[in-house]
């Protein structure tokens, strides 16, 4: 199975377009799961929020993950609209046998918010992509 990797850039507190998205697509040891790494840099807010989840859907619709990895480590902030899109999400992603893995790292605004609003320990976290990959 093949591991799709995802870049996103928003802007921190200007439009909710993104200013970069890279695509690669390594080729891991096949007795690995298919998976679809998603890293954002940026702010997720109101207004990027929706963009994200569109995009993470479209792992889903393309069907063939089973994990989607999902990387905020780079996010500069983590609004509450992002925490509750992220965990209707996650059950959206169970419904098609697909695990959703953040990675909110050792610290950070990621983290912080998740933290905050009780929504880190609802939500398969990691602190690394390695480890949500390793698993």
């Amino acid at each position: 199975m093949a591991t799709k990797v995802h870049h996103i850039q928003y802007p921190a507190q200007q439009s909710p377009i993104p200013q970069q998205v890279e695509h690669e697509i390594p080729s891991p040891p096949k007795e690995l799961p298919a998976t679809d790494v998603w890293s954002v840099t940026g702010d997720i807010d109101a207004n990027t929020v929706r963009d994200l989840m569109l995009r993470l859907a479209s792992s889903l619709a393309a069907g063939g993950s089973s994990i989607i990895v999902l990387d905020l480590t780079r996010v500069t902030f983590l609004g509450v609209s992002g925490v509750r899109a992220l965990d209707a999400f996650t059950g959206g992603a169970a419904a098609h046998h697909t695990t959703l893995r953040i990675v909110a790292g050792l610290n950070g605004p990621a983290r912080r918010a998740l933290l905050v609003t009780s929504a880190f320990h609802s939500l398969v976290n990691f602190p690394s992509v390695r480890a949500a990959l390793a698993t």
